[in-house]
C-alpha cells in the first residue's frame, strides 16, 4: 500500500519537509484478495509539524483526505469531491470544485512528462524529491516490517 498510494508522502514531505523518524504499523488486516499491505499508520517526526498517514484499501466507502490542524484552526480536503473545508473558532467556510476532473492532474504530468523527454520543459518536480519521497516511502515499510523507529537522515 505505501509504494501504491506513495503521493501521500509525497504531500507529507511537500508541505511539511523531510522527517527525520518514522514509525508505522499495519499489514495485509484486512479480507481483500490483493498482494499489498492494506492498512498502514504511519507517523512522521521531525519535520516541520508532526505528520500522521492512515491508508487503508479495505474502508467502505472509500474516503482520501487531508486534515491540516493547529491552534488557529484546520483545513480539511476531500480529494474525491473536490471539497475544501476551512474551520476557525467561530469561522467555517467550504469550498467545492465540483467539476474538476480529477483525471486531469494525471494528465498534466503525463504532458509534462513528454515535454521533459523532448526537452521543452523542466520536470515538475524534481528526480531528487522523487528520491527522497521514495526514502521516505521504504522507511515506513521498515518500520512497518521490524515495529522499530527508522531514522530518515
Amino acid at each position: 500500500m505505501v509504494l501504491t498510494q506513495i503521493h501521500d508522502y509525497d504531500l507529507a514531505w511537500w508541505l511539511f519537509g523531510p522527517p527525520r523518524r518514522v514509525t508505522a504499523t499495519g499489514g495485509h488486516l484486512s479480507n481483500l484478495e490483493i498482494e499489498v499491505d492494506d492498512t498502514v499508520d504511519a507517523r512522521l517526526e521531525g519535520g516541520a509539524a508532526p505528520v500522521r498517514i492512515r491508508q487503508t484499501f479495505a474502508e467502505r466507502p472509500p474516503r482520501r483526505t487531508i486534515r491540516v490542524t493547529g491552534d488557529g484552526g484546520c483545513v480539511t480536503v476531500d480529494l474525491l469531491t473536490g471539497r475544501v473545508e476551512a474551520t476557525a473558532p467561530r469561522i467555517a467556510s467550504a469550498l467545492t470544485f465540483a467539476d474538476y476532473q480529477r483525471n486531469h492532474m494525471f494528465m498534466d504530468e503525463a504532458r509534462n512528462f513528454l515535454a521533459c523527454m523532448a526537452g521543452e520543459e523542466p520536470p515538475m518536480t524534481p528526480l531528487e524529491d522523487g528520491i527522497e519521497v521514495l526514502k521516505l516511502a521504504l522507511a515506513v515499510k521498515e518500520a512497518i516490517r521490524t515495529g522499530r523507529v527508522v531514522e530518515t537522515t
